[in-house]
């Protein structure tokens, strides 16, 4: 849900969190990727090693203990792609850094203040219009409301709290656009990656969703955290947030 370039106006600013980073005066979401993060090395940086649990996985040439992770200890870790957090450089407002992205999600963290996003009965989010109709497509046509779904929505975009739900709608043109579907969720649960399969031998990578325990995801190098949300509340509009836990 980062936006394509902040747009917000000096009087907006005044109620944004301290904790949202800025560049240049202008607020920018705190999971959203800087240039200077972006670890580059010559190609080629990864190979394929035997696999402590048996198997072949995707290692780094100079391997660490923390490049690979996985959501519990049920699933063989993923290997995952490196990136720094210093947010130096410039913003870079359509990507997600890769560390924040998943920090976020599992400890349910606001994507745009860094701060929890718990409420009471679960989790805040905000869904961008776009994204909202797309995974609900298998359901038919569900418009935003007062209502609830037993069914699970799958996204990578992390959670927003209730305090930042009008000023995400400020920050982004997009959602200024389109629109966005406020939610509190109740089950969020780790099931799988976008990120890259490596072929063994000779082949480009190519960019895959992988679900955990999947053999495939032993040649994956992961970007993002993909979650399912379930026990989801719907509501209709930005300015009827649940209260806050």
């Amino acid at each position: 849900m980062s936006p394509d370039h902040p747009g917000t106006s000096r009087a907006d600013q005044s109620a944004i969190p301290d904790t949202v980073p800025r560049y240049n005066r202008r607020p920018v979401p705190w999971v959203a990727q800087w240039s200077g993060e972006l670890v580059r090395k010559p190609r080629p940086r990864v190979r394929h090693e035997e696999a402590p649990a048996g198997g072949w996985r995707l290692t780094y040439r100079d391997p660490t203990d923390t490049d690979w992770w996985a959501p519990t200890s049920d699933h063989k870790p993923v290997l995952w792609r490196r990136t720094g957090t210093d947010r130096s450089g410039t913003p870079q407002y359509a990507l997600l850094n890769t560390i924040r992205q998943r920090t976020a999600m599992t400890e349910h963290l606001c994507q745009v203040c860094g701060q929890s996003a718990a409420v009471a009965g679960g989790v805040a989010w905000l869904m961008h219009a776009i994204e909202w109709r797309h995974v609900t497509a298998p359901m038919g046509a569900v418009e935003p409301g007062w209502k609830s779904l037993h069914t699970a929505l799958s996204t990578t975009n992390p959670p927003t709290c209730t305090n930042c739900w009008q000023i995400a709608a400020r920050m982004c043109p997009s959602i200024r656009e389109h629109g966005a579907v406020p939610l509190t969720v109740g089950v969020v649960r780790p099931v799988g990656v976008t990120g890259d399969v490596y072929p063994m031998g000779v082949g480009r990578p190519e960019p895959r969703h992988g679900t955990f325990g999947e053999p495939e995801m032993g040649h994956m190098m992961a970007r993002l955290l993909v979650v399912e949300l379930d026990d989801v509340q719907v509501y209709p509009a930005l300015t009827s947030p649940p209260p806050r836990a």
